[in-house]
């Protein structure tokens, strides 16, 4: 997953996208992923420390979905060579 992560980081952030930006995206794609549950409330709802990575205590199922989910992201920012909206 990693790797997708700093590809999809590289493709936001070179589309002028800061890190707040970044932060609401990966957050809307959390909530997509988990039933409209922010990360914050998985990690409540899993006992998850705020220091530790949500993704630690998921299920492989679940990591290999977040997986597909940053791949289809990364393909329709390069695909369609999406800018940051002003």
């Amino acid at each position: 997953m990693e790797i997708q992560e700093k590809r999809l980081s590289q493709n936001i952030y070179e589309r002028g996208v800061d890190d707040a930006g970044f932060g609401r995206i990966r957050s809307k794609g959390d909530q997509a992923l988990f039933g409209g549950r922010s990360t914050q409330e998985m990690k409540e709802k899993l006992g998850v420390s705020d220091k530790r990575p949500l993704a630690d205590f998921l299920p492989t199922l679940t990591i290999a979905a977040k997986n597909l989910a940053t791949e289809m992201t990364n393909y329709n920012v390069e695909e369609k060579d999406m800018e940051k909206s002003l």
